[in-house]
């Protein structure tokens, strides 16, 4: 199978069959040798990040649109050939009539050659020439002043970031930004060192979140949301390995991935929990020195690294996130002990997730108050917010 092959079969999967673009590209690109999965990737996100500028270049010069299929191979060949640089126009017109059924041949030849000599036009419509739904255009205008500088950022290549075991190893031959953090790429995951434990990936943004703990040696960690568990590693790392961390999480699966990720980590404080943090645990009342909520969210910060988010999300879906979120919050509330810390996290941009979601919780609970807050924008880095709440009384 060559690369534009694989291409199309990955999209057909994340556009019709609704399939997350990141488990699709772990999996699907095995077979490529490491130059073409960079390739692929590319490929893959631009068409998802780009995909309704992408249908404008095409879809005005038709009576009648063709089958799903077809619209892929035409969106994705448009990507390489009007945003993508050192692709011949030839080859990327020969390998989509290679790609398209016999049916739409002529048609995917015609569209690909008009489009190529017309070059990229824009609409002068946000919506469209950001490829964001009308409703995420108008929830980002009302929330951030700055709403254009989001929505450009958006639309560039995420940056792969890697954090330190520092419970293996003080240095590694790469860019380090920080004590612990680097700048890695599409590799990282097939590196020995990763297999041997010296480093996890995770996003810079994310690394930020358990420094909000004042973690010390010794204490009683709660991390209630805490799959894939790089947060828990984190306060592990920053804790020597010492005291004890409750990872929770509502799938047995994903708690089998941190205990194997942690054995390879080194790390032996860590104790799995299947948890459903929409439950009060009886047993959690009051056991813990720090409670981390990492929760669950819109993801409407991550659009660069995960842009497929915007193809899956619904206005009505954010109700139901925002009801998920204080409720969870309102439980780890009586998880805490008195004068230990709370942080509650999300990587995304919408205030009734974020500022508001604590206003409100602080409203409900008096027993706490508000230490800091920050949100971290996309152009810093992804699109992160987290605050700090200490239990008073």
């Amino acid at each position: 199978m060559n690369v534009r092959e694989c291409v199309f079969n990955c999209l057909k999967k994340i556009f019709i069959d609704n399939a997350y673009a990141n488990i699709v590209l772990q999996h699907d690109l095995d077979g490529l040798a490491q130059n073409d999965k960079n390739l692929a990737t590319r490929i893959i996100y631009g068409t998802i990040q780009n995909y309704r500028l992408l249908a404008y270049q095409w879809e005005k010069l038709v009576e009648k649109l063709p089958n799903k299929q077809t619209c892929i191979l035409i969106d994705m060949s448009i990507y390489q050939l009007l945003m993508m640089d050192k692709i011949p126009s030839y080859a990327i017109i020969n390998e989509a009539n290679k790609l398209a059924k016999p049916k739409y041949k002529g048609l995917v030849n015609a569209i690909l050659h008009k489009v190529d000599k017309q070059g990229l036009i824009k609409s002068g419509n946000l919506g469209i020439d950001y490829s964001l739904e009308d409703w995420l255009v108008n929830l980002f205008k009302a929330h951030y002043d700055n709403y254009e500088e989001i929505f450009s950022e958006f639309l560039k290549e995420s940056i792969i970031y890697g954090r330190m075991n520092t419970l293996k190893c003080s240095s590694l031959p790469y860019k380090f930004i920080d004590d612990t953090c680097f700048v890695g790429n599409y590799q990282l995951i097939n590196d020995k060192a990763f297999k041997e434990g010296l480093y996890i990936i995770q996003d810079y943004a994310s690394q930020q979140v358990a420094k909000q703990m004042d973690i010390v040696d010794n204490l009683d960690v709660l991390d209630l949301c805490s799959a894939p568990g790089s947060k828990s590693f984190d306060i592990a790392m920053m804790m020597h390995n010492t005291g004890n961390i409750i990872a929770c999480d509502l799938y047995e699966h994903r708690l089998n991935l941190i205990k194997e990720r942690s054995k390879i980590l080194g790390i032996d404080c860590i104790e799995t929990q299947l948890n459903d943090a929409t439950i009060l645990n009886e047993a959690f009342i009051e056991k813990f020195d720090r409670v981390l909520v990492d929760a669950p969210c819109s993801g409407l910060g991550v659009l660069k690294r995960k842009p497929d988010i915007k193809l899956k999300i619904k206005p009505e879906n954010l109700d139901e996130i925002v009801n998920l979120q204080k409720s969870i919050l309102d439980n780890a509330a009586k998880y805490v002990k008195v004068n230990g810390i709370l942080v509650y996290s999300t990587c995304t941009l919408n205030k009734k997730e974020n500022e508001k979601q604590i206003i409100q919780f602080i409203n409900r609970h008096s027993e706490f108050e508000l230490l800091n807050e920050k949100t971290i924008m996309p152009f810093e880095n992804d699109g992160f917010y987290h605050a700090k709440l200490v239990r008073k009384i």
